[in-house]
């Protein structure tokens, strides 16, 4: 949070989805060994937790801005 008041939030939103992205390749291929083998179920259960917990944020946030 404070590194968007510094710095344009695109780009610390762009920097902490790679980040995240790149760490949990790391985690698959540490788990797995072989994570050329389960890329295609590794892709769409990260996509599916994303999601889940975009949508659960952008309520929280939007329930909180609404209340303000």
């Amino acid at each position: 949070n404070a590194l968007s008041q510094s710095d344009a939030i695109a780009q610390v939103s762009a920097a902490l989805m790679y980040a995240a992205s790149r760490y949990n390749a790391f985690a698959l291929q540490a788990q797995s060994g072989d994570l050329a083998d389960h890329k295609d179920e590794a892709l769409e259960y990260l996509s599916t937790q994303y999601k889940k917990m975009c949508h659960e944020n952008i309520e929280i946030i939007s329930s909180a801005s609404a209340g303000a």
